[in-house]
């Protein structure tokens, strides 16, 4: 009785939408929408089929517009998330509880992050709520970049474009799996264990320093220097040990 009593409530309210002089449609609801309805809250075909006392999806995505775009291309949470893209929207947003009421319903503990554009992995799992999703924004609104939220760690400042995922993982952000032989100029030996700061300047593309020579590294380069010294200080003092010749090299 109370189903069928509350159907014949909306089917006339939706009826009476455009008389808004009246107050029918005030007289009728069964409580005040949320804010951000309230500037059609008397007009109840916006949201409400003559025929069912419920908010019809087709109608609500003529607002949501980009919900309805998710749920036809299958992406986003209303698009990947079986039952949010084929059930009614009342199902888990239902209004006329007042201004205030949270007609969302997000409960962040149990919120599953796989069914978004944005599975969560490494780092990101244990990182809270609220330093991707501002309160006073909508939750598919969060950055999704690297860049949006890591801009100030960026060593390469913005060189090596937006797509950090290439050669770092979001488990340790230090760690990089940077590919050098792709270059054509692959790190082997000595050469691997060499800091990228040894050969090139911390610029957007990380050119080569100017007192750095591809063919061998700061380090690699001292090595030859002391080499050479020693072979000309033994032909210089041939009479001399070794350990004599090392200590006069070491103490310059």
């Amino acid at each position: 009785m109370k189903k069928v009593l509350r159907t014949a409530v909306f089917t006339l309210a939706a009826l009476c939408g455009s008389v808004h002089a009246s107050g029918l449609e005030a007289l009728l609801m069964p409580g005040r929408v949320i804010e951000g309805h309230a500037d059609i809250e008397k007009e109840c075909g916006a949201c409400h089929d003559a025929n069912s006392d419920q908010a019809v999806a087709e109608l609500c995505t003529n607002c949501h517009e980009d919900v309805g775009e998710d749920r036809l291309n299958s992406v986003g949470f209303h698009g990947r998330f079986v039952a949010a893209r084929t059930n009614e929207c009342v199902t888990c947003h239902f209004d006329h509880e007042g201004r205030d009421a949270d007609i969302v319903g997000i409960d962040a503990g149990y919120f599953d992050h796989r069914w978004t554009d944005f599975p969560q992995t490494g780092a990101h799992l244990i990182a809270d709520c609220q330093a991707c999703h501002e309160a006073s924004s909508k939750f598919r609104d969060a950055p999704s970049t690297c860049g949006d939220c890591h801009k100030s760690d960026d060593i390469h400042r913005g060189g090596l474009g937006d797509n950090c995922r290439n050669c770092h993982e979001t488990s340790d952000w230090h760690r990089s799996t940077f590919d050098h032989g792709a270059t054509g100029y692959p790190l082997t030996g000595g050469h691997a264990h060499v800091a990228c700061i040894d050969c090139h300047q911390i610029t957007t593309s990380y050119p080569l320093r100017s007192d750095a020579q591809p063919a061998m590294p700061s380090t690699m380069r001292m090595l030859a220097a002391t080499v050479i010294s020693a072979a000309i200080a033994i032909r210089r003092f041939p009479g001399e040990a070794f350990d004599s010749i090392t200590r006069r090299l070491t103490s310059r």
